[in-house]
């Protein structure tokens, strides 16, 4: 084998090998940042919620919620708890739906932009051309009806839905900021159903100084052609590229 391509594996093989580090390293951070106290405050919806360490104590009811992937719960925390090398142990679904029900949602922002950060701060980024490439897109989600539901985030109002006895479902215009780069949501938001893309795009560039200073450059579709959404990319120092109509 030439000596150059011997060079090339060789500083490949330490360039992965980097990585691996960088990338346990930044796990390692946070899984103990899900334990801290912030995260315990921050994840209570009352002060009386995750007060003693029961059998699914906040941290292991974040990991749970974060990374299920399952309909049937019975399943998912079988699974979670085969994961985590604890298969003996068992919780039973009603436990599960109570612990569930003391979490604030307001915690995984607080999770999103603290990874982020933490992310930003590594070694870990990759770029294109220089430049982060950001991806704006906007969704509605469907959620469970419930009261709290309903009235925090509304219902598509038509004539079967004239009010809220009559909706099954509430629904959600949300949004994602995303790092297409490296894979990575900047941030996640979710509002009224009736809130339009452009105010809560304006919102989510609030998270923009998580990037540590990168260059960035935003990209959206055609629903965000706004000049007061171009003049505070600008006021960022931002480039974009939105899709005309």
């Amino acid at each position: 084998m030439p000596e150059n391509q011997i060079w090339y594996f060789r500083r490949k093989r330490r360039s992965i090998q980097n990585n691996k580090k960088s990338l346990a390293s930044l796990f390692s951070w946070f899984g103990r940042f899900i334990k801290s106290e912030e995260v315990h405050t921050a994840i209570r919806k009352s002060p009386r919620a995750f007060v003693r360490k029961y059998k699914f104590p906040w941290y292991d009811v974040l990991l749970f919620l974060i990374f299920r992937c399952r309909k049937c719960l019975g399943s998912e925390l079988s699974q979670y708890y085969s994961h985590i090398g604890l298969s003996q142990l068992r919780i039973s679904r009603q436990a599960a739906f109570k612990a569930i029900q003391k979490v604030d949602p307001s915690v995984f922002k607080l999770l999103i932009h603290r990874l982020a950060k933490h992310f930003y701060q590594s070694d870990l980024v990759k770029t294109y051309k220089g430049y982060l490439l950001l991806a704006e897109d906007g969704t509605t989600l469907n959620l469970y009806k419930t009261n709290e539901s309903l009235q925090k985030y509304g219902w598509v109002f038509n004539q079967y839905t004239p009010n809220e006895e009559k909706a099954k479902k509430a629904t959600s215009s949300s949004a994602a900021l995303y790092d297409v780069t490296n894979g990575l949501i900047v941030d996640f938001t979710m509002r009224r159903f009736k809130d339009s893309e452009i105010p809560i795009a304006i919102e989510q560039l609030e998270s923009i100084p998580l990037l540590q200073g990168y260059s960035a450059i935003y990209l959206a579709d055609r629903y965000y052609n706004s000049v007061e959404l171009f003049s505070i990319l600008e006021s960022y120092g931002l480039k974009y590229c939105v899709r005309g109509k």
